[in-house]
C-alpha cells in the first residue's frame, strides 16, 4: 500500500510540475515499443488489451461471484466486488480531475476518454490482483499459489504493456495505473482483514 501510493504520488507530482524525467520516460517507452514487430506483435496486444476491458471484468466478477457464493464463501465475494468497484471508481475520479490528452500517435485502437492513469492497468491489478488473494484463502497449495501468482503477475504486467504498444497510454500512465492500483489494493486488503476476511491460511508444508 505504501510503496504503491508513494509511486503513484510521485508520477502525480512530476506529472503536475511537468518534470522533465517524465517526458524523457514517456519518450523513450514510445521508442522502445516501436522497435518491436508489429506485423505480428499487434494482434496479441488486441487480444491481451482485452482483457483488463471494463465489460471483461464484469463478466469475470459475475463468474466468480456466483462462484463464491455457491461455496458460501460470501466475505470473498464482497471483497471482489468492492475491490473492483472501488478501484473503477477512483481511477475514474482521477482521470476527471487530471484530464491528461492521450498521446498524439496513430492509435492501433480506437480509444477516446482521458490518459492518466491508465484505467486498463489500474483495472487489471485490482480484479487479477484480488483473484489472486482469494485464491490464497481457498488453497493451501504451494505449488497452487505460485502457479496463480506468475499468472496473475504476467497477465497485468501484458496489458499494461499493451496499453503502451498499441499507442492509447504513455508509460507513466500505465506505471501511475498500476501503482494507484496496488495501493488501492493493499488498503482494501488491510481493511477488509481487519473488519470482515478470516486470517489468511498459511501455505501446507508440501503439497500431496
Amino acid at each position: 500500500m505504501i510503496v504503491g501510493y508513494t509511486i503513484f504520488f510521485g508520477i502525480l507530482i512530476s506529472f503536475l510540475t511537468k518534470q522533465p524525467w517524465l517526458k524523457a520516460l514517456d519518450q523513450a517507452g514510445h521508442q522502445l515499443i516501436l522497435t518491436l514487430p508489429h506485423p505480428q506483435t499487434t494482434p496479441f496486444a488486441k487480444i491481451i488489451t482485452q482483457l483488463g476491458q471494463q465489460q471483461w471484468t464484469v463478466v469475470l466478477v459475475l463468474i466468480f461471484g456466483i462462484l463464491l457464493i455457491s461455496r458460501q464463501q460470501i466475505p470473498l465475494c464482497v471483497f471482489l466486488i468492492q475491490n473492483v468497484l472501488l478501484g473503477s471508481l477512483l481511477n475514474l475520479g482521477v482521470k476527471l480531475i487530471i484530464q491528461r490528452p492521450r498521446p498524439d500517435l496513430q492509435q492501433l485502437v480506437h480509444q477516446g476518454g482521458y490518459s492518466f492513469p491508465s484505467g486498463h492497468s489500474a483495472n487489471s491489478l485490482m480484479l487479477y490482483g484480488t483473484l489472486l488473494i482469494i485464491t490464497y484463502y481457498l488453497t493451501q497449495s504451494a505449488l497452487t499459489r505460485k502457479l496463480t501468482t506468475i499468472l496473475a503477475v504476467s497477465l497485468i504486467l501484458l496489458i499494461g504493456l499493451s496499453r503502451i504498444y498499441l499507442q492509447v497510454h504513455y508509460p507513466s500512465d500505465v506505471l501511475g495505473g498500476w501503482s494507484s492500483a496496488l495501493g488501492n489494493l493493499g488498503l482494501c486488503y488491510w481493511l477488509s482483514a481487519r473488519f470482515y476476511l478470516p486470517a489468511l491460511p498459511p501455505a501446507a508444508p508440501r503439497d500431496a
